[in-house]
């Protein structure tokens, strides 16, 4: 008698891959965007305090990164289309400072996920922006970090929290 696995053997086995697999892929990619996310969380934070300082100092927002007292990570790119905002490109997407707020955008499957926050007193606005509000991760990432239902403006989803 020749030893071996059968055809069904194999198949059962590859079936059951196959299904843990398929639990296991989405937890991962939510566990993974949720880590990134709180990455660019921290650093819009750190963004937002310095621009805090920098007002405090000069009675104006900086317009842009190097005028800031913080340390940002290396960006691939910089573009200043004026004199009041500048954007830094990364590898997972983008960060932006402009008189109003400051804000980080990461790249999330279909969609992107968008970090606001307000410079202005009165509004304490933080955001969680999602869009196109279509793309169920990018929601999903949002709801799940706020633990808040989303409102819709402009054809994107946002929830506010501070």
């Amino acid at each position: 008698m020749k030893k071996g696995f059968t055809l069904i053997e194999l198949l059962v086995v590859v079936l059951i891959i196959g299904i843990l697999s398929a639990i296991a892929l989405p937890q991962y990619q939510k566990a993974v965007d949720k880590t990134r996310y709180i990455q660019i969380l921290s650093l819009n934070k750190k963004i937002w305090e310095s621009q805090k300082m920098y007002h405090l100092a000069n009675g104006v927002y900086a317009g842009r990164f190097t005028d800031l007292d913080i340390q940002v990570p290396e960006p691939k790119s910089t573009q200043q289309p004026s004199e009041d905002i500048e954007y830094y490109y990364y590898k997972w997407g983008f960060c932006w400072i402009t008189s109003v707020y400051t804000a980080c955008q990461m790249n999330v499957g279909d969609g992107y996920v968008r970090d606001f926050i307000h410079h202005n007193p009165n509004l304490k606005q933080h955001q969680c922006w999602a869009a196109p509000k279509e793309s169920k991760r990018a929601n999903a990432l949002c709801k799940a970090l706020t633990g808040q239902s989303s409102s819709e403006e402009n054809g994107n989803t946002m929830i506010y929290y501070f």
